[in-house]
């Protein structure tokens, strides 16, 4: 009778063990997946990197939408939040943005000069201010977007250049 008694518990701990078995190799299973997801995440980074590489080189910094090395970068960023080769491209677009900025700066300026020459330039002017403007705006968004708080800093003066600009370009054109 005692052999008929331990019988069930045999079976309860031979069910047990098949049942924990089954866990654990669904467990290494997901660790399985998760390793394979590393690597795939790792190509998918450096398949980014590459066509944003791409993009920089040919200078599409941030345009046209959608095909264009910020969003790109950006798109590194969310994927992994500390690559800092994608930080550092994104500060470097900032960078060529103001560099841009500062070169249509100084075209605005001698095109006022000439215009206090008394040269008809006014539409020129206004192409050069909307250049100006665009750039400012397109680094802004950049300064918003970044989690950086050196270029949060920044926001606030670019705003304030970009509604100067916008003021002159509408009195310009009222004349």
């Amino acid at each position: 009778m005692k052999k008929f008694e331990a019988l069930p518990c045999i079976i309860i701990l031979a069910f047990w063990v098949v049942s924990m078995s089954a866990c654990m190799s669904q467990h290494h299973k997901g660790d399985d997946l998760k390793e394979t997801a590393i690597p795939q995440k790792n190509v998918r980074i450096e398949e980014l990197l590459k066509e944003a590489d791409s993009f920089f080189q040919q200078q599409q910094y941030n345009n046209p939408e959608g095909k264009n090395a910020y969003e790109l970068y950006r798109k590194v960023l969310e994927l992994e939040p500390a690559n800092e080769y994608a930080r550092k491209k994104i500060s470097d677009i900032l960078k060529i943005l103001l560099t841009i900025y500062k070169g249509y700066l100084k075209q605005y300026e001698k095109l006022r000069d000439n215009e206090i020459q008394g040269q008809d330039v006014r539409n020129e002017i206004i192409l050069i201010l909307t250049k100006m403007i665009d750039t400012l705006k397109s680094a802004k968004k950049i300064c918003e977007d970044s989690k950086d708080s050196d270029f949060k800093k920044r926001v606030q003066e670019l705003g304030e250049l970009i509604d100067k600009y916008e003021a002159y370009k509408t009195v310009i054109n009222r004349n």
